[in-house]
């Protein structure tokens, strides 16, 4: 309806969370009267639950795998060996750091002299520090409260930006990736890591079938879901209206982010780590296969194996990639990102 403005799944969508015991915070966005709050209230929350797919150990290895060619090597070890093993003394950004996980890693590489973070989140930022201290790595990262769009820093002051997780967060998009450029070195790199599918989780026809198809494969008792214990029957595509009430920074422009960069920098490396069909099938029930069990193990493999087949037939795009690019304009104007 509308190009799917209002979906018929948004009704189904919204009693699973009212099951999983979000009516509070749903009534909560519903009522905030601005983008902002909404962007607030949705990113207050810094506990994550274990129904997230990327928390799973074997997606963690599956990332590796297709970063680093080494399910042991991490994306963190493989960027300090390909491109920072010269100097231990860069500073870089941290763009919408959240709970600061991936920047304590990238400092304990031991290739900065500094990471600076930034969020708008004080609850998150609060983990963030309290993470940095337990690591003793507070002299290296340094968190601050902060609206990354609002900054005004100096023109070419950061080796690296590390953006991870971050962009498709970001709108408007291209006075971003503008930004960025205007803040990183000559020659400076841009890290990304991040979801870059469609608009507002507007799956496609062909990736909602495929995913309908692998998920009725799987067995029942693996498709309960976390919080609600409902079965997990079909994926649902959400209303873009829907999207926009529940967090407005959600995936707003997240098809635009490889063309943008791509345009404005010279890309270095690019690796597809698909998500596009396991993320849907594995939302709400991925804490099944991180229980050690080897049957649930074995089937988190064969979900593995038949998004690898789409990938490979060209069936489907790969919705999350981790990349990097290099600055290539040495001219620069100062500004804050408006």
């Amino acid at each position: 309806m509308f190009g799917n403005l209002i979906s018929k799944d948004d009704l189904p969508l919204l009693v699973e969370k009212l099951r999983q015991g979000h009516g509070p915070r749903v009534l909560s966005l519903l009522v905030a009267l601005t983008d902002r709050q909404r962007v607030d209230r949705i990113w207050g929350v810094t506990e994550s639950s274990p129904k997230h797919w990327s928390n799973l150990e074997a997606i963690q290895g599956r990332w590796n795998l297709l970063t680093t060619g080494d399910p042991s090597e991490t994306v963190y070890d493989h960027v300090a060996r390909r491109y920072l093993a010269d100097r231990d003394d860069r500073i870089a950004l941290s763009i919408a750091c959240g709970t600061g996980a991936h920047e304590v890693r990238w400092a304990a590489t031991g290739r900065f002299a500094r990471i600076d973070g930034f969020d708008a989140s004080p609850a998150r930022i609060e983990d963030a520090r309290e993470r940095a201290l337990l690591e003793k790595l507070s002299d290296v990262v340094q968190f601050n409260v902060a609206d990354v769009r609002k900054l005004d820093l100096p023109t070419s002051s950061y080796d690296v930006v590390i953006a991870f997780n971050a962009l498709h967060h970001i709108t408007p998009l291209e006075p971003a990736i503008e930004w960025i450029g205007r803040v990183l070195k000559p020659d400076g790199l841009i890290l990304l890591r991040d979801y870059v599918g469609p608009d507002r989780f507007q799956w496609t026809p062909l990736q909602l079938k495929a995913a309908d198809e692998l998920l009725a494969e799987v067995p029942l008792r693996y498709r309960i879901r976390w919080g609600s214990g409902s079965v997990k029957k079909r994926i649902y595509r959400p209303g873009r209206l829907a999207m926009k009430l529940s967090d407005p920074s959600e995936a707003a422009e997240s098809s635009r982010i490889l063309p943008l960069l791509d345009g404005a920098f010279e890309q270095v490396e690019l690796r597809n780590l698909g998500g596009t069909i396991l993320h849907l099938v594995l939302k709400d029930i991925a804490h099944h296969f991180s229980t050690g069990d080897p049957k649930a193990e074995t089937w988190l493999e064969r979900m593995m194996r038949a998004e690898d087949q789409l990938l490979a037939n060209g069936e489907v795009g790969s919705d999350f990639v981790f990349g990097v690019w290099r600055s290539r304009h040495p001219e620069r104007s100062e500004g804050a990102l408006q």
